[in-house]
């Protein structure tokens, strides 16, 4: 029952990979940005991390939306303080011209935010992951054939965890990106 289950889902992903590959490419692409964090009770923090802030992969599953993922890695030290945050963020953006390499293609997106920090100061040490969610608004502008310019602002909020506070985050970021196929 397992391997025909498993062979199913394999057909079906075999099946519908070079579909949506033919309708909207996958693209790559990697953001710098300037982030605001709000935390609740506590002062708010600015942030400038250029050329890279994260990472992205997507892939369209209609020539309108697509499936979108985003990396984020920072590690941060500073005389006895060592941070690290490893943020991985799921999403889903619908892209108002649909997809045109040629052309400017503004979109909006939702996503989903797991954040695991880890820090240490002197003899304190500890992690631990936030959730959060959020919004974004962009546009895509073309240059060359393959290549893009990424403009996007951005709105989360974290959820408070049993180490940290809940928190509001506004991101302004410039990507450069190109698609693959």
């Amino acid at each position: 029952m397992k391997r025909l289950a498993l062979a199913a889902l394999m057909g079906i992903l075999g099946a519908w990979t070079p579909l949506t590959a033919q309708v909207n490419p996958m693209e790559v692409s990697v953001d710098g940005g300037f982030t605001l964090q709000m935390l609740d009770d506590q002062e708010n923090s600015t942030y400038l991390t250029v050329p890279f802030q994260r990472f992205r992969v997507g892939a369209g599953i209609t020539p309108q939306f697509s499936l979108e993922g985003m990396f984020r890695f920072n590690h941060e030290s500073q005389g006895d303080f060592s941070g690290t945050l490893v943020s991985i963020s799921p999403g889903l953006a619908y892209h108002f011209a649909g997809f045109d390499r040629e052309s400017s293609r503004p979109y909006v997106g939702a996503f989903g935010s797991l954040t695991h920090v880890d820090s240490s100061s002197g003899a304190h040490s500890g992690g631990d992951t936030q959730f959060g969610f959020g919004g974004a608004l962009g546009i895509k502008l073309p240059f060359a054939r393959a290549g893009f310019v990424r403009l996007e602002g951005a709105y989360t909020h974290y959820l408070e965890s049993d180490v940290f506070v809940s928190a509001n985050e506004i991101g302004l970021s410039i990507g450069l990106g190109a698609v693959l196929n």
